[in-house]
């Protein structure tokens, strides 16, 4: 039986292994950084290479949206200053003038003029927000929907338009009607592109109005429109995010999630990408969901667990110990 000690011992001693993170982490620091240095040729190169090639890390994700994170990251929330803007707007307008049929410049300028709404905002709740302040949030964000339809014809053969315009739909409160018609369309057209699934996550959170069943009804509806190869893994992958952006570790508590169904998608995730981040993902809501048998087949495979997968040390410690003591019946954290 491991003790306490080992396992202190085997954080604290070993270099715990996060290569989908740092992998992540890289493109999405270079991508600011380029913008930074307003090094457009080379933004476009990464762009193209990571749209048309449908680069992936390991685990599935796709590089292309993390590349759009860095850039979205060149754009401060937290600072209101109107020079600052002005000064943002300006670089986005090199990158247009140098490459006007670029979709990842159109894209940089809407993400710009959202970017900037939210800075007027703020990210807390809606009470919280000053009544003058809603004026311009909404006029920004409506510009960056104008934008977005204006350019279309150039800028939607990126699958980063749909995931873009399925946030700002979200922060416009779109009906349910027309924000599925704009999923439906985005899906069609990039069927393996996760983070529009990703974006409907949020449209069905509390926090924006949805509920658990809404959620898992529109789960249900993407298995029923997806290839056989692809339903019970966007099945598991939409739980996957809705734990991490909305449920916690309350996700088999608190939403509709169906064990038996997010099980087979992870094992079918194993078989495409049979990465050790996934690995690790599978023995956590493994062990969330009480499913010794399948927990203690994946835990006793892991070397070096990845903090960022278990979410903290406690939650690896505590299946872990779980699964070691046979007279104990609980197992994760609920």
């Amino acid at each position: 039986m491991r003790s306490l000690l080992a396992l202190v011992l085997l954080f604290a001693a070993t270099s715990i292994r996060a290569d989908e993170l740092t992998d992540r982490h890289a493109v999405t620091r270079q991508a600011t950084e380029l913008f930074e240095k307003q090094d457009f040729a080379t933004l476009e190169r990464l762009g193209e290479r990571y749209r048309t090639t449908d680069q992936r890390f390991g685990s599935g994700v796709w590089k292309l949206s993390t590349y759009y994170a860095g850039i979205s990251r060149a754009f401060s929330i937290t600072n209101r200053d109107p020079a600052y803007w002005a000064g943002r707007e300006k670089i986005v307008r090199t990158w247009i003038e140098r490459h006007p049929k670029s979709p990842a410049a159109h894209l940089a300028m809407a993400r710009m003029l959202s970017s900037h709404a939210w800075s007027i905002r703020g990210s807390g709740y809606a009470n919280t927000v000053k009544d003058q302040d809603w004026g311009p949030f909404n006029t920004y964000q409506q510009q960056a929907i104008d934008y977005l339809q204006q350019h279309k014809a150039v800028v939607s053969t990126d699958p980063y338009w749909y995931e873009l315009m399925e946030h700002l739909a979200i922060e416009r409160s779109w009906p349910l009607e027309q924000f599925i018609a704009l999923h439906d369309e985005g899906i069609k057209r990039f069927p393996g592109y996760y983070p529009l699934y990703f974006a409907a996550v949020r449209y069905f959170a509390p926090k924006w109005g949805g509920d658990a069943q809404g959620l898992e009804i529109y789960a249900r509806r993407v298995m029923a429109l997806a290839p056989p190869r692809d339903q019970y893994m966007l099945y598991a992958r939409i739980y996957w995010v809705a734990s991490q952006d909305e449920y916690g570790k309350r996700l088999f508590v608190d939403s509709a999630v169906d064990w038996p169904s997010m099980k087979r998608g992870f094992e079918d995730i194993l078989a495409r990408y049979p990465d050790e981040w996934n690995q690790q993902a599978f023995a956590y809501f493994a062990c969330q969901a009480n499913d010794r048998e399948t927990a203690r087949g994946l835990v006793t495979k892991i070397q070096e667990p990845i903090l960022a997968v278990w979410r903290d040390t406690a939650d690896y410690y505590r299946c872990s110990f779980a699964l070691d003591e046979d007279t104990n019946p609980h197992l994760g954290a609920r």
